[in-house]
């Protein structure tokens, strides 16, 4: 898996309105028209998740996976070998969605290890041979019995032993820091906190040097399917109607894994269909 994965790109430093700059894609960041870019969150899961790479796979697009990493398991791990070999990319939306990731003030190191262990997590799915050999990689890496949710205290005190311990498995297997399994590049923050809403530039300023420290160019959006309102899961009209609106206007378009099948089938058939409409990768568009 190492030999497809993503290429180092330069990174895009983007400024916020108040004259802030960041290094990653923001809501401001200017798109063509019609040029979308596909990302879905919260994955991966057993059932909805393949859904969605078969229907991606009828129309040949590629899109972007924010993974939760302790949805990474025996269950799914073949999902992420599929995503990679079917010419998806993956982005780390932490271990687990800890929307208080820069509010529980823990700082720095606690935000570098929620994206680290989605990291770590991929890796091992990539390396996996069978559900068996994906728990006894966990193990050894985790130091956890395969199944156990590791607390925000948890991930606080034992990302690093983690790393340790993947970093060696690593070398055993031919592949060090600098040449990693995946070698992984788009991160984004649960709920798009602290750049989503008003919150103190202190939290932005720790956000991104955990990112800067992990070699990670962080990815908001420009519109979505609209499948978090609550009183809105279930209407399939509203979450059409949301994702040819934003599709139209082109951007990056945040959409999660579990959005109503029928409705997300129907969305990207309409894209389909539509010649003016063109979807792209966030490594295309990092690129321009």
């Amino acid at each position: 898996f190492g030999e497809g994965a993503l290429a180092t790109a330069p990174p895009a430093v983007c400024e916020l309105g108040d004259g802030e700059a960041y290094q990653g894609l923001r809501r401001s960041d200017a798109f063509a028209p019609g040029e979308v870019a596909l990302t879905f969150d919260d994955g991966p899961q057993p059932v909805p998740t393949k859904k969605l790479l078969d229907v991606l796979d009828q129309h040949g697009y590629a899109a972007t996976f924010f993974v939760v990493g302790l949805w990474v398991r025996a269950d799914t791990y073949q999902l992420i070998q599929r995503m990679v070999t079917s010419g998806h990319e993956i982005g780390t939306h932490t271990y687990s969605h800890d929307e208080h990731l820069t509010r529980r003030g823990w700082g720095v190191d606690y935000i570098e290890g929620q994206y680290e262990l989605t990291h770590v997590l991929v890796e091992l799915a990539l390396l996996a041979r069978s559900p068996k050999d994906f728990k006894e990689l966990y193990r050894r890496v985790f130091e956890h019995q395969p199944g156990v949710v590791l607390s925000a205290s948890q991930v606080r005190a034992e990302w690093r032993s983690i790393e340790r311990n993947h970093l060696l498995l690593l070398a055993e297997r031919g592949f060090d820091a600098e040449h990693r399994v995946y070698p992984m590049l788009f991160a984004r923050p649960p709920g798009g906190i602290p750049y989503e809403g008003h919150w103190p530039k202190s939290m932005r300023d720790e956000h991104e040097a955990a990112l800067r420290h992990l070699g990670l160019l962080n990815v908001l959006w420009h519109g979505g399917s609209g499948d978090t309102v609550l009183g809105k899961l279930d209407d399939e009209r509203f979450l059409l109607d949301n994702v040819r609106f934003h599709t139209k206007r082109g951007g990056i378009l945040l959409i999660h894994d579990r959005m109503r099948h029928d409705a997300l089938k129907a969305s990207l058939e309409r894209l389909a269909k539509d010649p003016k409409l063109r979807v792209t990768t966030l490594r295309q568009a990092v690129a321009n």
